[in-house]
This record gives C-alpha cells, sequence and structure tokens, in this order.
C-alpha cells in the first residue's frame, strides 16, 4: 500500500473497515447492483468457457496435437486466458481475493469427473461455489456472535489441502 493509500484509509475508519474487508475476502456488504451485473459478466463468460471445453480439452494434449485436433494454438489460448481473466476478475470485484478456491475447486472437481473440461468445468463452478459458501457459514457459525471472513476460512480449509495435495504427489527432486 502506497504512502497516499495508507493516509487515506488511516484517517476515515469507514473506508479502512471497507478495505479490510475485501482484502480478507468477504461476502458480507455487497450491493445489488454491482452483484447483479458483475453475475451476468460472469455468467456469460462461464457460457462462453463451457463452448471452448473442446478447444481446452485439445490444447491440454500440447501444441502439436491440439493443432492436428484442429485447436488454433495462440487464439485459442488467448481467448481462454480472457475468460480466465474474466471470471477471476469479476468474482475479486464482488468478493475481495479469496485464495485457494480454484485449487480446491479444480482438484476436487477432477478426481469426480476426470479431465474432460465439458463435466470438468461446470464441476468446478459449483464446488468453487460451494467452498465459498460453506466457508461464509462456518465464519458465520465459529466466531458467534462476530465472524471470520469468508477468506479467511477459505485459507483455513486450502492451506491443509493444498499441504495434503503436495504430499501425495511424487515430486521429481533435483
Amino acid at each position: 500500500v502506497g504512502i497516499a493509500q495508507s493516509v487515506i484509509l488511516n484517517t476515515d475508519q469507514a473506508v479502512l473497515d471497507r478495505f479490510r474487508f475485501w482484502a480478507v475476502g468477504s461476502l458480507q456488504g455487497r450491493g445489488m447492483e454491482l452483484t447483479v451485473l458483475l453475475a451476468l459478466v460472469t455468467a456469460a463468460a462461464a457460457v462462453a468457457a463451457m463452448l471452448m471445453a473442446p478447444t481446452l480439452d485439445a490444447l491440454s494434449l500440447g501444441k502439436e496435437a491440439g493443432r492436428a485436433l484442429g485447436a488454433e494454438g495462440r487464439s485459442g489460448w488467448l481467448a481462454l486466458a480472457g475468460l480466465i481473466v474474466t471470471l477471476a476478475g469479476t468474482t475479486t470485484a464482488i468478493t475481495g481475493p479469496i485464495g485457494f478456491v480454484g485449487l480446491v475447486a479444480a482438484h476436487v472437481a477432477r478426481g469426480l469427473t476426470g479431465p474432460v473440461h465439458r463435466r470438468l468445468l461446470p464441476q468446478a463452478m459449483i464446488a468453487g461455489a460451494a467452498l465459498v459458501v460453506v466457508a461464509d457459514m462456518l465464519g458465520r457459525i465459529v466466531a458467534r456472535p462476530g465472524q471470520v471472513e469468508a477468506g479467511i476460512m477459505c485459507a483455513l480449509i486450502g492451506a491443509p489441502f493444498f499441504v495434503w495435495l503436495v504430499r501425495s504427489r511424487r515430486v521429481a527432486r533435483i
């Protein structure tokens, strides 16, 4: 945080509170106007991602195999990167930076559905949403009458999952 931002945050308690809640990731206190607009953008990007699932399957096989299957490498990757930025950006704009959601949701979904993206993507979307809702509910329960923000609860769930994931995989030693 720069000096000007520090001065603004430290002189106005309401701004500091809003920044703090956004910085740790929270579902609390979001206006419906912004939420509806970003939900529409997210839904459109999710539909586009589903339409690009065959391209993602082909590109995940490698450059040459993807090209042989008809996936245009550079334009396919650019379109997918745009969708990823749109999906991550809209959800971060609403909730703040909630960590571990993509890691946990993607691995859980892949374990349930396998590598085919037309099945994997919807499962990962559902798993990610479920993780955030469960984290938010747990945060409201464990610190009653207060609340632990969803971002902190996701970190408490996701960090052990990440450790388990790393330890369960054989990693080549250098």
